[in-house]
């Protein structure tokens, strides 16, 4: 997530409660390094998914169990230390995505036994805090909703298996269906495929990172998965050893973004250090003030 340390983080956890918190004491770490569980800055217990909150007049949250909820993001603009209830769950059910919006996008919720369905963000209506949400997608027994996507993040929705196996799907083959539908077959699921573990809406250009149950990290270029159709497994993206599975798929920011953020950067901290040497006296003026004490 592309930040600088003036921006405002919004973390949900994955039971019902939202905290606020700046970003200026979170420090950037290498690749191998462990960094900081941001649970612990934040006096959590389990972290489920932080909101850049600087953006976006409204606050998209999906659940497993198929329900949506949009909330203007103002209200949680006063965040206690303690946390603000961000959406009233049932015992079974959690948070697996939130997004920030603004009521000219598409839904899209994917399920583990590969089911699709996509539908008007104007379709969910916005409510407080502490509702519910409204239904976004009948699933069947057994089944639970694994990712939340906006169309506007990609031309193709790219969907990956426990076992290594992905592919994209053209945004086109996905048509727009009433909310509360049981959507539309997305993949093919398969002993050698495994379920679905996620999805993220890409373009070309993009790139994203398996992580497995192992802690091990791929980075894969989206121009290298095959675009497929709905009703198919897809090709394999990384070999996995016995009794591994993939945990998890992220999509990477682009590097224009990157670099933009970088030049941001750098810009702040020019601006910093010119301020502080304009603070500075000069020398003459520290050697007028000398020969003022000496007089």
């Amino acid at each position: 997530m592309p930040l600088n340390i003036f921006d405002t983080l919004l973390a949900l956890v994955a039971h019902d409660n939202a905290h606020g918190t700046g970003s200026a004491g979170d420090h950037a770490h290498g690749r191998l390094d462990a960094g900081r569980v941001q649970v612990g800055h934040l006096g959590l217990g389990d972290l489920a998914h932080v909101l850049f909150a600087d953006g976006g007049n409204l606050g998209l949250v999906g659940t497993k169990n198929g329900l949506v909820k949009k909330t203007p993001i103002k209200e949680y603009a006063n965040v206690r230390k303690n946390g603000l209830a961000a959406i009233t769950l049932r015992d079974d059910d959690e948070l697996i995505e939130v997004k920030l919006t603004d009521d000219k996008k598409d839904i899209i919720l994917v399920t583990k036994d590969g089911m699709c369905i996509r539908f008007k963000e104007t379709d969910v209506r916005s409510t407080g805090r502490t509702s519910m949400g409204v239904r976004g997608m009948n699933i069947d027994d057994g089944d639970e909703v694994v990712a939340m996507q906006l169309n506007s993040q990609g031309d193709c929705l790219l969907i990956v298996s426990a076992n290594g196996m992905g592919k994209r799907t053209s945004m086109g083959e996905f048509t727009c269906q009433n909310r509360g539908g049981k959507g539309v077959k997305c993949y093919k699921i398969t002993e050698k495929t495994g379920d679905v573990i996620g999805a993220r809406a890409v373009n070309e250009d993009n790139e994203v990172m398996l992580i497995t149950t192992e802690g091990i990290i791929i980075r894969i270029a989206c121009a290298d998965i095959s675009i497929l159709g709905r009703i198919t497994s897809g090709v394999k993206l990384i070999n996995l050893t016995e009794g591994v599975t993939v945990a998890s798929v992220a999509k990477v920011r682009d590097k224009e973004e990157k670099d933009t953020n970088a030049q941001q950067a750098a810009v702040e901290i020019t601006d910093s250090a010119e301020t502080e040497e304009s603070d500075q006296p000069t020398d003459q003026e520290t050697q007028d003030e000398n020969r003022g004490e000496e007089e």
